[in-house]
């Protein structure tokens, strides 16, 4: 069996494979089962995975927000090279903390992180700055469409950038 009740772990493997690349709609006409269901394999796994996640190489970061469902309710994601590694519900200045706190509680250090590219809106600013982020209390500017919190500067930034 898998991990939920009357689903083997094969069958819950290949709901997995499908909600990486369909909406759970799909997977779920696909499969024969509720949108509920496969929504519930999947949360389960995604939960299992965070419980695991070691966060304790992170070095680098980049924050954005997005809106949900076309409305202004916005999410911020952290990501660290290719993987998301945080999302919460707001886009103001605590949810810089939050990802401190979580980095934390994954056996990461928010004191270890050297850059962090954000969008410059007041809210993360402020998040940067008032976080336990080091490199948030030496933000610069980089550019307009292209912002970097870094202790090295601006200069060492482009170079890396090119």
């Amino acid at each position: 069996m898998g991990k939920l009740s009357g689903f083997t772990l094969l069958f819950e493997a290949l709901v997995l494979c499908l909600c990486r690349e369909m909406p759970f709609a799909a997977v779920a006409r696909l499969v024969g089962e509720s949108w509920h269901r496969v929504a519930a394999i999947a949360e389960r796994y995604v939960e299992l995975a965070l419980a695991e996640a070691d966060y304790a190489e992170v070095r680098e970061l980049a924050i954005d927000e997005t809106s949900k469902a076309w409305r202004h309710d916005y999410v911020t994601i952290a990501a660290e090279r290719r993987a998301v590694i945080f999302v919460t519900e707001t886009q103001e200045a605590q949810a810089v903390a939050r990802l401190a706190e979580d980095l934390a509680a994954h056996g990461g250090d928010p004191e270890a992180i050297r850059a962090v590219s954000i969008d410059m809106s007041p809210a993360y600013i402020k998040g940067g700055r008032d976080a336990p982020v080091e490199c948030g209390r030496d933000l610069r500017q980089v550019s307009r469409d292209r912002p970097c919190l870094t202790r090295a500067g601006p200069d060492t930034a482009r170079r890396a950038k090119a």
